[in-house]
């Protein structure tokens, strides 16, 4: 299951077109990678929060969902997600 989404970002991440991911809630896991493989991201922050779960389990990210965090993410952005979750 994990390559099919792998797949899935991975035709997001090469497409010739703008995306844009509209998360309307709270963003986890493959949901918020999803989202992360979007060129563009809008979110209402008093709705909703994104998270990484599997590091609140104790677990370390796959290294593509890793790579796409930093690539997507600021700096600031990503050391507040890892460290609160």
């Amino acid at each position: 299951m994990i390559q099919s989404v792998w797949r899935l970002l991975a035709r997001i991440l090469t497409l010739d077109c703008r995306t844009v991911a509209a998360i309307n809630g709270h963003a986890f896991g493959a949901g918020l990678f999803l989202a992360l493989a979007c060129d563009f991201r809008i979110m209402r922050t008093e709705r909703g929060y994104v998270n990484f779960p599997e590091l609140n389990l104790g677990m370390r990210l796959a290294k593509g969902f890793a790579e796409l965090a930093k690539a997507k993410l600021t700096p600031q952005t990503l050391r507040e997600g890892v460290l609160v979750g």
